[in-house]
């Protein structure tokens, strides 16, 4: 399953999943042969960030188009002021939209980083290993990755899905990606 940001709607809280001849799949792998693990750690730690509070609290969130950031609302929530750690310095970020159903939030860069490739969680296989990205307990160094397994997805009447894992996902890991071998399956 997944969504763009056109399904999230700039003049509303509306996030769908995208169908249809709109839909720009060209960040989509579709085929597990073609997956190399460690290429696609390496690629997603590039195009995730850790976000920085003004109230010094953090998250992490990652590249889903140029220049847009996809986090956790909660991760943003009540923040006066949002940076992130772009091309070697912090530079200040803006919300675009949000949406409190989805806890999902997308940011506005003002600059370009590397857009994170994706694959399609409803093909998981159980005990499949996943990986999370992110900065947890503190928002200086370099991002950490943890890895588990995949459950199961559980999906619910009014659209929400949620991968369910055991791959530890600590304080400052929210907002941030989980992937498998071949990209992002969902976010933490």
């Amino acid at each position: 399953a997944f969504f763009t940001l056109n399904s999230l709607n700039a003049e509303e809280e509306n996030v769908s999943a995208c169908e249809g001849e709109n839909c720009d799949f060209s960040n989509v792998v579709k085929d597990r042969n073609s997956c190399n693990e460690e290429q696609t750690l390496e690629a997603a730690k590039l195009c995730t960030t850790v976000i920085i509070r003004d109230d010094e609290g953090h998250g992490t969130g990652f590249s889903v188009e140029p220049g847009y950031l996809l986090t956790n609302k909660h991760v943003i929530e009540g923040a006066k002021k949002l940076e992130a750690w772009i091309n070697g310095e912090w530079q200040e970020v803006s919300v675009w939209n949000y949406s409190p159903t989805f806890d999902t939030a997308v940011l506005k860069l003002p600059e370009e980083i590397p857009t994170c490739k994706w694959f399609d969680s409803d093909q998981l296989n159980l005990a499949e290993t996943l990986y999370t990205v992110g900065w947890p307990d503190a928002s200086d160094g370099d991002s950490t990755i943890t890895k588990g397994i995949y459950s199961r997805l559980n999906k619910y009447n009014d659209g929400l899905e949620f991968v369910q894992t055991d791959a530890p996902i600590n304080p400052g890991n929210s907002g941030g990606p989980l992937l498998n071998a071949c990209g992002i399956v969902g976010i933490n």
